[in-house]
């Protein structure tokens, strides 16, 4: 299978970026090579490999054959903005100005903490309340992929002797969200955003 023969240099790297501002390439990679290497320096060592630097970021790879002199073939794709110096967007502006924008749909995962507030368990300690907490089926109350609405109470505790959920409230705390989009089945397009929404994880 074909490989490069030697790594992008800068230009090379902003003419082959994907709409995305990403970079991707098959390279060369013999087993004597990842012999006694961490993910880490095996991560470092195929970003050289790709970009000529280590500071490829968000690096996916994938083998995807083997070479006529027995090595493997990965196929290296990461974010290259550590290397030029803007983030994916502003880096595909600069690169393909007239370039038409399509619009892409999204679908976000929100990390968020939930407040619940439940009455209604008789214990002796403190303690003991959190155990018989957690051995009852309150959590069943949240929405699922198959029941996607709230069931206070009445489902689970139609007699109302155990523990029952007296409000929900969002606590107003978001702690990243996971961005994927539509038409990429194997996600490889997905990022994990810090809670300003700029920021990759």
């Amino acid at each position: 299978m074909s490989h490069m023969l030697r790594p992008y240099t800068e230009a090379e790297v902003r003419a082959n970026l994907d709409k995305d501002g990403y970079i991707s390439g098959n390279i060369e990679v013999g087993l004597s090579e990842i012999i006694n290497r961490d993910l880490e320096g095996f991560l470092d060592m195929i970003s050289m490999k790709l970009v000529n630097s280590d500071l490829l970021m968000n690096v996916n790879y994938e083998v995807v054959g083997a070479s006529r002199g027995g090595s493997l073939v990965v196929r290296v794709m990461g974010n290259p903005s550590g290397i030029l110096g803007d983030e994916p967007e502003e880096i595909v502006e600069k690169c393909h100005p007239n370039e038409q924008k399509k619009l892409v749909t999204h679908s976000i995962l929100v990390k968020r903490t939930i407040n619940v507030r439940i009455d209604n368990i008789k214990t002796v300690t403190q303690t003991a309340a959190i155990a018989a907490l957690e051995g009852t089926p309150w959590k069943e109350i949240f929405p699922t992929r198959d029941k996607p609405s709230f069931d206070l109470n009445t489902q689970h505790n139609p007699d109302g002797s155990l523990p029952t959920i007296r409000y929900i409230e969002d606590s107003g705390d978001t702690s990243e969200y996971l961005v994927d989009e539509e038409g990429d089945g194997e996600n490889v397009r997905s990022r994990w955003y810090e809670t300003d929404g700029i920021t990759l994880i």
